[in-house]
């Protein structure tokens, strides 16, 4: 249905975008925390060790603020005694400059704009203050399916993002049904799809994942965000109609998959600006507006009334197997709307976002068969090499390259998670709770593991995992299988979402393909994560570490200096092995 172009006052709310890693508040009881076995934290300028002669040393700095630390103390090993300094620590590599843009086999997906996040949180709060914060159980009350009369042959006009902020009404036809999708082709780009059996593969295995996917992380939205201008008031009323009964819609509440041509490096993406509908077009030439206001405008006239996420076709042709992985990973993407921001009014990072998007790809991979070359196993060459750009909980959207380290640290951080604490269980905790970033992670590990941690205790304990390469499970590591905790299905027909071990140290093994095609050292890095010099000054991104090779111990007793008294939010630990 086209809109009337009319040039309304539009309400404009002002929203204060933040972003929650962790939480500090001064009224929480302090609690001692357990810092395990061979770990140690400096309180000052020193630190003695005592029987770990021959033992290798290694210094992790942690930093706990929204700021990055640009000049973190270091050791100073002329100053140390009983240390057999490294005698070759790696070089240093982040935060380079002079970074070329040339990662071209790493995907990424288009992630909400500023504009787009604002639209999502206008709806949260509107629906929370309409209904309530819901339940997942409360959900299947709240909504019903609704069938539409389309039928394959059938042609409609579909917006596609070309760029930041910028949108093309492409003619398109609907090639398959499903139970719960349909899936539609750009008619520009259907030329371009090399098998076109492969629509009907994209719908079977996205009907296929459907239940799977919904038990884990829940459901997406049937409601529709819809704005009437009152003539009256002179401003727009909201009401949150069945999506199958806005005027807007005419797909039901099946998700549509559209395959498409998306800019070079591009694998997908979901929209929320899909979910509002205006009987009226915004007038986005009105010189009054900020760009913010535009930019909310243009994404609003752009919403194709529904559930819609993107596919490209290119991607498709390039590997099918990873287009799959893709379905599930921007299906969690409308979900997660749904249940945090929707149902709750509560942030959910675009770090957070995708590293659930990446669980449920590592998820949904052993049921759809696809092998480990293929799965988001292939971004941690990447995190080993580059960890230092990203802080935990940040993304960076600096270069095309700091993006691609943000979509590696957030994979990682989700794997450890999901191996050590508790599976497809945690994560459906995590989306299930009311919590926001950090704050829902933590809660999921304190219900489904029985372990309380703050924040910061946590990416300690993940730090763990970053330098004990041991396999008798004494410290916290990615090099176990995550516990199949839920299951689908019944009988001999069942699926109990598994996820294998990860050994950061021993990548070419687990990814045979990638490794040999992915050779530049630089980027990628096969063999554990890069441990810097004990002397490397490199600035501590928000909530991240930096790793760093101290030595051996060649006497029992062992004192470290640092070169200043650890201050400020950046604490310094040691790990001994």
């Amino acid at each position: 249905m086209k809109k009337e172009f009319m040039k309304k006052a539009f309400p404009i709310l002002a929203i204060c975008l933040s972003f929650t890693f962790f939480s500090c508040g001064d009224d929480e009881e302090e609690t001692e925390f357990e810092l395990g076995k061979n770990v140690y934290q400096f309180e000052g300028e020193s630190l003695t060790l005592s029987g770990i002669s021959g033992k290798g040393i290694y210094l992790a700095k942690v930093n706990g603020s929204l700021n990055t630390d640009k000049s973190p103390a270091s050791i100073v090993t002329a100053s140390c005694t009983g240390l057999s300094a490294s005698v070759s620590p790696s070089l240093s590599v982040a935060s380079s400059s002079s970074d070329s843009e040339e990662i071209l086999s790493a995907k990424k997906h288009y992630v909400m704009s500023d504009a787009e996040k604002e639209l999502a949180k206008e709806f949260g709060r509107l629906h929370v203050q309409k209904y309530g914060k819901q339940s997942r159980s409360a959900l299947q009350a709240l909504y019903s399916k609704h069938e539409s009369d389309l039928e394959v042959g059938d042609t409609d006009d579909i917006f596609i993002q070309t760029g930041d902020s910028a949108y093309s009404e492409k003619a398109s036809t609907l090639k398959a049904k499903g139970t719960n999708c349909n899936v539609w082709v750009v008619d520009e780009n259907a030329a371009d799809l090399d098998d076109e059996s492969d629509i009907a593969t994209i719908a079977s295995k996205f009907d296929a994942i459907y239940p799977l996917v919904t038990k884990v992380f829940g459901t997406e939205c049937d409601k529709i965000l819809n704005y009437a201008y009152n003539e009256t008031t002179k401003l727009f009323d909201y009401t949150f109609p069945d999506m199958a009964d806005c005027d807007g819609n005419d797909t039901g509440t099946k998700i549509n998959i559209v395959l498409c041509d998306l800019p070079s490096g591009y694998d997908g993406y979901f929209a929320s600006k899909d979910y509002f509908y205006y009987d009226t077009q915004l007038d986005t030439s009105d010189d009054n507006l900020t760009a913010d206001e535009k930019a909310r405008y243009i994404a609003l006239n752009a919403s194709n009334v529904g559930k819609y996420f993107y596919v490209d076709i290119e991607s498709v042709n390039k590997s099918l197997e990873n287009s799959l992985l893709t379905l599930a990973h921007e299906f969690q993407h409308m979900i997660s709307f749904n249940m945090k921001t929707v149902q709750n009014n509560a942030t959910f990072g675009t770090f957070y976002d995708e590293m659930c998007s990446m669980a449920c790809e590592d998820m949904m991979a052993g049921y759809l068969g696809v092998g480990a070359d293929d799965t988001p196993k292939n971004r941690l060459p990447m995190f080993n090499r580059r960890y230092a750009e990203t802080g935990t909980g940040e993304w960076n959207y600096t270069t095309n390259n700091q993006e691609l380290y943000s979509y590696s640290s957030a994979y990682a951080f989700g794997a450890w998670l999901a191996r050590q604490y508790g599976g497809a269980k945690l994560f459906k905790a995590i989306l299930s709770n009311s919590h926001s970033n950090m704050d829902a992670v933590t809660e999921a590990v304190k219900s489904v593991a029985g372990e309380d941690y703050t924040d910061e205790q946590l990416i300690e304990r993940y730090v763990q995992a970053l330098v004990f390469t041991t396999t008798d499970f004494t410290h916290p590591t990615m090099n176990q299988a995550a516990k199949q905790t839920l299951t689908y299905g019944s009988g001999d027909s069942t699926y109990s979402y598994p996820m294998t071990a990860i050994n950061l140290w021993n990548l070419k093994a687990a990814l045979p393909t990638y490794s040999s095609a992915n050779t530049n050292s630089s980027y990628y890095k096969y063999d554990g994560p890069e441990y810097l010099s004990a002397s490397d000054p490199t600035a501590v991104r928000p909530y991240g570490f930096t790793l760093h090779d101290v030595g051996t111990a060649s006497a029992d007793s062992v004192t470290l200096k640092l070169s200043a008294s650890p201050s400020g939010s950046t604490k310094y630990y040691v790990l001994v092995q």
